[in-house]
């Protein structure tokens, strides 16, 4: 059997994917300063692994690329140091220890995966590669 979507039905589903989506982006526009540095620094955490899988079999090319990703956002992340420190400075003792644990439980598991593709590299690149993470994470 064959059921075929009514022009009323097709509206109403029309209207429900609008709200969906003015939802999201209305909650992504509430995020404060402090979540979206931390959203930020787990995408690049997430970039700079990519960076690291992709390239195991090449180490030259990983390292190129992983120097290229941490010079290209150098002024992002400096720029975002920058608002972080402002929006903690706004964060009571209690916020604080919170966001931290927060931070704390999302980050470890791509720090954990970071460890783990940089020992995939010959031992003598592991150093620079730990290097650039640092710059990159911190």
């Amino acid at each position: 059997m064959v059921t075929r979507e009514t022009p009323r039905a097709a509206k109403m589903a029309s209207a429900l994917a609008w709200l969906l989506a003015a939802l999201l982006l209305a909650g992504a526009g509430c995020r404060t300063a402090e979540e979206k540095h931390l959203e930020a620094s787990l995408a690049l955490y997430s970039q700079a692994l990519e960076v690291l899988e992709k390239n195991a079999g090449n180490p030259n090319e990983g390292l190129a690329a992983l120097t290229k990703l941490e010079e290209d956002s150098r002024e992002q992340r400096t720029a975002m140091r920058t608002e972080f420190a402002a929006a903690l400075e706004k964060l009571d003792e209690t916020q604080r220890k919170a966001f931290s644990d927060e931070a704390k439980t999302r980050s470890d598991p791509l720090r954990a995966k970071l460890d783990a593709a940089t020992k995939r590299y010959p031992e003598d690149r592991r150093p620079r590669i730990r290097q650039l993470l640092n710059q990159l994470l911190r």
